[in-house]
């Protein structure tokens, strides 16, 4: 065999397999789960309430996809980005006392915890039922006392912008992403689980520098709807 289509051979079968190894390693994200009432109406039941730490506001710029694109789409998009800086989740970080306080009023045994939530701290956990948690939450049900533990894990909080390489696609919103859940502490399995991935256009011209004020009114009804729609739940 002649050694060109050997040595193409060769990459074809890496490449193949590198990509057939990715395919197997993208998890299929987690769909809404109703909540059981049963939980909250169970008077033996104590549930903790635990909040992540909101993440350094940010403007996120996906499809600019090479070091170039990047370099390019942070420079036509710098003024947004000081002024993003600029603005404050304040209002989104009362959520943990809004549930507190929602579910005390629902006669809940309410655990407010004040530990910082973060993902990475707990271990992994395995399991081929639905709706089971990723991480295993377990050694908490001990430290505090509690059979349940609801959670709000915010991911990204700014503005988001679409891009093809160098090209807009489309104008900047505001963006919230974040997952808030329920989780039963016996099995790890999910009583209650809501994505939440919210975006809000400015109302009229966008590209109002320096201080964007169609885009930070968007940014903080963001962060008042998204509060709102995960208390409502309970």
């Amino acid at each position: 065999m002649d050694s060109t289509v050997l040595k193409n051979a060769v990459k074809l079968v890496f490449v193949t397999s590198c990509i057939t190894l990715l395919a197997a390693c993208v998890t299929a994200p987690q769909l809404p789960v109703a909540l059981n009432n049963q939980v909250l109406e169970n008077q033996q039941n104590r549930v903790g309430v635990m909040m992540s730490k909101l993440p350094e506001l940010d403007v996120s710029l996906p499809g600019a996809a090479c070091l170039l694109c990047v370099a390019v789409a942070e420079a036509a998009n710098s003024s947004l980005s000081r002024h993003v800086d600029s603005l404050n989740a304040q209002e989104f970080s009362v959520v943990q006392s809004d549930l507190v306080k929602r579910l005390e009023a629902k006669g809940v045994n309410v655990v407010p915890i004040y530990q910082v939530f973060d993902a990475t701290n707990f271990r992994r956990y395995s399991s081929d039922l639905p709706n089971t948690a990723k991480q295993d939450f377990s050694a908490l049900k001990d430290e505090y006392n509690i059979s349940h533990l609801l959670i709000v894990d915010v991911q990204f909080l700014g503005m988001w912008r679409g891009y093809a390489n160098y090209i807009p696609t489309s104008d900047p919103v505001a963006y919230l992403k974040a997952s808030s859940y329920l989780v039963n502490l016996d099995n790890n399995s999910y009583e209650w689980f809501l994505p939440l991935e919210l975006k809000k256009s400015a109302e009229g011209d966008w590209d109002e520098p320096p201080n964007f004020p169609g885009l930070t009114n968007a940014y903080y009804q963001v962060l008042a709807e998204g509060r709102e729609e995960i208390v409502a739940e309970f």
